[in-house]
Formats: structure tokens, sequence, C-alpha cells
């Protein structure tokens, strides 16, 4: 699916995989997986697969077990940024735990002008009106949004049969 429609980052969440059940290969199909297991497997477990075109640019990945996990790239001129993958779990202490390390990430982020994708399951309803649960506080995913210009990656242009890609710009 993910070579035919020609992504270039893909990730999964809950892939309730412990580190004995992660396949073996770490490049299938022009794709090097990177997995960040789960130590049970009733939940969570998230993973990262980049294309080829993509790898060359990566500089560090960061594994927060077992919701979580960032790579990070660098492109010219100087441009940094991190995808993350992550899992919020249903339970209210991990997903609150979950969400102060990733505001950790973000404020990290920021502070060295590192651009920043999440992407993932946010245990979260995009419309609460088809929830079934009636809520005061705003969708998760609200909190992290922010709206400025979007800022293309240069090497883009040149990746041939890929999808676009839009990053936004965090204003400072």
């Amino acid at each position: 699916y993910i070579s035919i429609n020609k992504y270039i980052i893909f990730g999964l969440s809950e892939t309730k995989l412990t580190l004995e059940k992660t396949p073996k290969p770490k490049i299938i199909n022009n794709y090097h997986i990177i997995w960040n297991p789960t130590k049970d497997n009733t939940k969570s477990g998230t993973a990262l697969l980049i294309h080829n075109i993509f790898f060359p640019h990566l500089y560090k990945i960061t594994k927060h077990e077992p919701h979580l996990i960032s790579a990070y790239f660098q492109f010219k001129p100087k441009i940094k940024l991190c995808i993350s993958q992550i899992y919020i779990p249903y339970n209210p202490s991990e997903k609150m735990t979950t969400h102060k390390i990733l505001i950790n990430i973000i404020n990290s982020n920021k502070a060295k002008n590192i651009e920043h994708i999440i992407m993932g399951d946010f245990n979260t309803t995009p419309n609460p009106i088809l929830d079934r649960l009636k809520t005061t506080n705003p969708p998760l995913y609200q909190r992290y949004i922010t709206t400025s210009k979007p800022l293309q990656i240069p090497i883009i242009p040149y990746i041939p049969n890929h999808r676009n890609i839009l990053i936004q710009h965090t204003p400072d």
C-alpha cells in the first residue's frame, strides 16, 4: 500500500508488537522500518517506515516507550524536521504522561528551531458531535494545531513520483 501510493514517511500505531515479535527485516521495499515495541502485547507500540529517499537525511531517533517515536531529519539549507508517530492511550494516567512527553518534545523542538510533524492515534474524536460522550475539553488535536504560512522543504520538488509534502511552519 505505501509503495503503491508512494508515501515517503508512514507511521504505525498500536502495533501491539513486543521486541520478540517485531519483524526482523529492517528494510522492506525501499523502506527502513524503525520499531518502538511495547512491553506487553495488549496495547501500544509504534513504528515509522522511512523511504530510502529520506533516510540519508535522518540523524536521530528518539523512542519514548511505548507510545511515541520521533525521527529527526536535516536538509539543506539548515532545515531540521522532526516527525513523530504517537499513540495516546485511553487510560487517563498514561494519557497525561504521554501529553507531558509530547509537550516537552514540542517545546524543545521549537526552542531549537526544528519544524515538527505529529501524526498518529490521538484517541479523540475530531467532531465531538459524533462522539457518544459529551466533553467540555477541546479535542486533543486542536491543542497542537497552529495556523501559519507553509514552509516547503527544498528537497521535496526533486523527488519524482512522490506525493508533495506540506509542512506547517510554527511562528516564533
